[in-house]
């Protein structure tokens, strides 16, 4: 039959848990030394099995593990250019990201990741995107959503036509733009990555059936204006929802209470 690795990398209160198919089987349950039926590897055979597992299996099922269980994923897709996503990030994201109860629980119940995706066609997004992209894949998550949320409150990519209700495109200056919002230490290697052509930088893949920014999947559960816009317009109850109940700040009895409120006016 299919048999498979199972296997931890990292340290004792935040690890990472991978599951490979078709191979002999390899458990791991000390975070300071890869186990190989009960015996710890050498330091230069885990460091060769990390480059093989980095760079040539492709099969292996990812998930961020803590000590109170498995995280939930909870991936977005935005384009930096997109007035709709700068709205989300602005009006959703960041008052949670700002209380410090809610944004311990994002950190440690759910995988957070973003995808900085072209929709748009100015002619800047794609540099822009993929600074972002560079960001998400350089930086440690706390760092980056910081980041983030400078970087989406500062683009002004469309500016009005004066005498009318439509907007132009308005050219940025990408460099000043991250000297403002990116770390100082980080800016170097950020540059030399936004100027390489590359998309291995991308966290994830587009989710099936993905159409529209922003695209939000939280868990199984996939949001977005066109669909269930609930984790668009409320993002605190959905949250609320998918985290651990010995992790939910004292506001989720709020949004609880609010959520059954709904549900009772439906039926």
């Amino acid at each position: 039959g299919s048999r498979r690795i199972e296997f931890f990398l990292g340290s004792a209160d935040h690890i990472r848990y991978f599951t490979c198919r078709n191979t002999r089987p390899i458990h791991h349950t000390d975070s300071s030394a890869l186990m190989i039926g009960g015996v710890a590897m050498p330091r230069i055979c885990r460091i060769i099995f990390f480059v093989w597992l980095s760079w040539g299996w492709r099969t292996c099922a990812s998930f961020v593990v803590t000590q109170s269980g498995v995280k939930t994923p909870f991936n977005v897709v935005l384009d930096t250019t997109c007035s709709d996503c700068q709205h989300w990030v602005s009006g959703q994201l960041k008052p949670l990201w700002n209380d410090q109860d809610f944004q311990q629980v994002i950190l440690e119940s759910f995988d957070l990741k973003f995808l900085a995706h072209s929709v748009t066609r100015h002619t800047q997004g794609p540099l822009l995107n993929k600074v972002l992209n560079c960001a998400q894949h350089q930086l440690e998550t706390s760092v980056f959503v910081e980041s983030l949320l400078c970087w989406e409150g500062n683009v002004d990519a469309w500016v009005p036509i004066p005498g009318s209700n439509r907007f132009q495109e308005h050219q940025l200056n990408v460099t000043n733009l991250m000297v403002q919002c990116m770390p100082r230490d980080a800016l170097q290697n950020l540059a030399t990555c936004a100027a390489e052509n590359t998309s291995a930088i991308e966290v994830f893949s587009l989710p099936a059936g993905f159409n529209e920014v922003p695209w939000i999947v939280v868990g199984t559960n996939t949001y977005s204006m066109g669909g269930d816009d609930s984790g668009v317009y409320h993002l605190k109850n959905v949250l609320c929802q998918h985290a651990a109940d010995n992790e939910k700040p004292a506001s989720c009895s709020h949004s609880q209470s609010l959520i059954t409120e709904h549900a009772d006016l439906q039926s």
